[in-house]
């Protein structure tokens, strides 16, 4: 599906569906079933540089205007699609 996205917005995406489908989609079923918080894997998210895009860089984020961070929500997107 074409999204309009530019190709750093894509190969972000492609980036996301990945990491979901290697790291978070093995272990859903698992956190689930264990009801406890995934910590792990945010700090893999982060690791991987899907956390604080919009936040300034001033303030230890990454300074994406906040445009991108709209068309990064694809990628967020991604990765819910792929985890479930």
């Amino acid at each position: 599906m074409d999204l309009g996205l530019s190709p750093d917005e894509l190969a972000l995406q492609a980036r996301a569906r990945e990491f979901a489908q290697s790291v978070a989609r093995p272990r859903a079923g698992a956190i689930d079933g264990d009801e406890q918080y995934p910590w792990d894997i945010v700090t893999a998210l982060s690791d991987a540089g899907f956390c604080a895009m919009a936040i300034p860089q001033a303030y230890g984020g990454q300074g994406d205007a906040l445009q991108l961070f709209g068309a990064r929500g694809y990628a967020s997107r991604a990765l819910s699609d792929a985890a479930e």
